[in-house]
């Protein structure tokens, strides 16, 4: 329940609470913009954590990430997709078919995945 949410938020010290879902999108954009303005405010929860153990005043630059010198970024062999063709092998196939039709007296294979799929 929205209760619980709130009261488990509390307990962690979570900044705020925003019911949402990510199913079907319901107060989605309202939980980023939300994130996004309690790390940007300068009252936020994270500045005053670090206000009470912190020995330098100045505020951390935060680098984009980036590989060390002299280390290349992986290579990644990507295969071409096979599925397209491999699904069109379930159509009209006596062989692969596990359902058939009877249209104006003619056969007509199929798969149940197909069918699934339309």
């Amino acid at each position: 329940t929205e209760e619980m949410g709130r009261s488990l938020a509390k307990e962690i010290g979570a900044a705020d609470y925003v019911e949402n879902s990510a199913l079907n999108g319901y107060r989605l954009k309202e939980v980023f913009d939300r994130a996004i303005r309690v790390v940007l405010s300068p009252n936020s929860v994270q500045s005053k954590k670090k206000k009470g153990g912190s020995r330098s005043s100045e505020k951390p630059v935060h680098l984009p990430p980036v590989l060390p010198k002299g280390i290349p970024a992986p290579w990644i062999e990507i295969q071409t997709s096979i599925f397209s063709s491999d699904l069109r092998k379930l159509l009209n196939n006596e062989e692969l078919s596990d359902v058939v039709f009877l249209v104006e007296r003619q056969e007509i294979f199929s798969h149940k995945f197909v069918l699934c799929c339309a």
